[in-house]
């Protein structure tokens, strides 16, 4: 999945998104904690272990949900053991929410998948692409971090500027990955589009820009959603002319989705309004150390990308 603009963070930030619903990772924590955890569960954890003191209300508004639906999330973790309540120091009247050391131990599971795909991804990359990356990507968090659209949305750890290593790289996804997937990032995007979508019909928009036509398995498949929620989804977009769906050209039975010439324009309209905090966030940077972080972070995405193709994403 790859951004209409090709912007290279944008082309990383779409490969985060796709990864952040990852079947794969899901399936490998599941099978070493016995807990059938869903990549929601694991952004609800984040969340959790980034704010200390977190009541139900504050968590319903950084998982972008309800806070009756954000009740139930967190129900859900604590019947895990992943979660536990304790009363609010401030207010006797409220609970809130605090990882277990199960939560922990299963936060660290999840994170333990990313370091080695990386490794993998920058394994062809000289060494003045891998200096770009040492140097760059902790600047770029640091200054997007501080930008005032993304920073109520994920906090993150401070990254760890004397580090030279995959860990910057890491830090950097765990840092973003909460915020791309953020349906209340997505909501914002839509709403200063203009469009009518929700946060998923958006995201199997984006998965059909990027691909060649799908039918609903395969886009359910890539795009890690069930295939009846799919099937709706698609169906949404078909009536607003975002996509469109015609005869399996393999067997003529079945039928494969694109995305339109409006879709795909949508898309662009939305990706310049995300790379404009980039943008600022690196507007007082030398123009030779842009060139070469973007370039940097282009070929990482593509090493990522290249990846998800061959294995499930």
């Amino acid at each position: 999945m790859r951004s209409q603009l090709r912007h290279p963070l944008l082309d990383y930030f779409r490969i985060l998104e796709l990864r952040a619903r990852s079947t794969a990772v899901r399936d490998r924590v599941a099978a070493e904690t016995g807990l059938p955890l869903t990549p929601l569960d694991n952004a609800a954890l984040v969340v959790i272990e980034r704010e200390p003191d977190l009541t139900i209300s504050r968590f319903a508004a950084a998982t972008g949900v309800s806070v009756a639906r954000a009740s139930r999330q967190a129900t859900r973790l604590e019947e895990f053991g992943l979660v536990a309540r304790a009363t609010a120091p401030h207010d006797g009247r409220s609970a809130v929410l605090a990882l277990s050391d199960a939560g922990l131990d299963v936060r660290s599971r999840w994170g333990h998948h990313w370091p080695a795909d990386y490794e993998n991804a920058i394994a062809p990359l000289d060494d003045t692409a891998r200096e770009a990356l040492w140097t760059g990507i902790p600047r770029l968090h640091a200054d997007l971090a501080q930008r005032p659209e993304l920073r109520g949305l994920g906090a993150g750890a401070a990254p760890n500027v004397g580090a030279r290593d995959i860990s910057v790289l890491v830090a950097f996804a765990q840092w973003a990955a909460p915020i791309v997937y953020h349906p209340s990032y997505a909501r914002a995007l839509i709403e200063r589009a203009g469009a009518r979508l929700s946060p998923q019909s958006l995201f199997l928009l984006r998965v059909c820009a990027g691909s060649p036509p799908m039918d609903i398995g395969d886009l359910a498949a890539r795009a890690h959603i069930d295939p009846s929620s799919v099937s709706r989804h698609i169906a949404k977009l078909a009536d607003d002319a975002l996509v469109v769906r015609s005869p399996n050209p393999a067997d003529g039975r079945s039928t494969v989705t694109e995305a339109t010439i409006g879709g795909r324009h949508l898309l662009q309209v939305m990706e310049a309004f995300e790379l404009a905090p980039i943008g600022r966030a690196m507007a007082s940077w030398d123009p030779v150390d842009v060139n070469a972080t973007l370039t940097a972070v282009g070929a990482l995405a593509d090493g990522l990308y290249a990846q998800s193709l061959v294995t499930p994403a």
